[in-house]
């Protein structure tokens, strides 16, 4: 099972928290603090596989850390063009990225299994029953 998000408990004091999951580019690792979503640069910078809040924006005692990838779907790593070169990096993180998406998706489908999960870009049908609609 791939890791693709971790959860902390602040303490007040600590300001690095470490993950273990690969990303792409930094804006694909979000972190929010009881479920408010943070600003790379504003709340906290990444280095290498920690964040690292900064001054000001430490993680009070008690409050909830949750780290994880959301990795961008709308725009290729690469975009080939006809009559060009396809180089092994390009369609390595073409690859990268698909399969980043799906391990998304995957874990989003095992933490909502009573859930439909249905992508075009995203589309969420929540289960019929979680609303009281029945169908014939």
């Amino acid at each position: 099972m791939v890791t693709t998000e971790h959860f902390y408990t602040g303490d007040g004091s600590t300001s690095s928290f470490g993950f273990t999951f690969s990303y792409l580019k930094n804006a694909d690792v979000k972190v929010k603090i009881d479920t408010v979503e943070k600003t790379e640069s504003t709340h906290y910078n990444i280095s290498n596989t920690n964040i690292v809040f900064t001054s000001g924006n430490i993680p009070a005692a008690g409050a909830d850390i949750h780290i994880y990838r959301h990795t961008d779907v709308d725009t290729p790593q690469a975009v080939f063009a006809a009559g060009s070169s396809i180089r092994a990096g390009d369609l390595n993180n073409n690859q990268t990225q698909a399969l980043f998406a799906i391990q998304e998706t995957k874990k989003f489908d095992q933490k909502y299994s009573n859930h439909w999960f249905v992508s075009q870009h995203w589309l969420i049908l929540f289960f019929l029953n979680d609303y009281n609609i029945t169908t014939n």
